[in-house]
């Protein structure tokens, strides 16, 4: 597949339900391999390994929450 996003990896924020799965559905479509981000690290697997199954490749994204000053 030769497209804008094939062979470049995309983080999708929030990628486990509503607008940022399907975003990240698309651009797994598109190509790209995709980076999963969300709140909940346990929805964040889950949702990995269904793209996994998928045919996609995912890889789980981890965050910290930052204090700033």
């Amino acid at each position: 597949m030769n497209t804008a996003a094939s062979e470049r990896t995309a983080m999708a924020t929030g990628c486990t339900a509503g607008i940022g799965e399907a975003t990240g559905k698309a651009l797994a479509a598109a190509g790209a391999s995709i980076v999963v981000t969300g709140r909940s690290a346990e929805n964040v697997a889950q949702t990995t390994e269904r793209l996994t199954e998928d045919g996609v490749t995912a890889d789980v994204g981890t965050s910290e929450a930052v204090d700033l000053p």
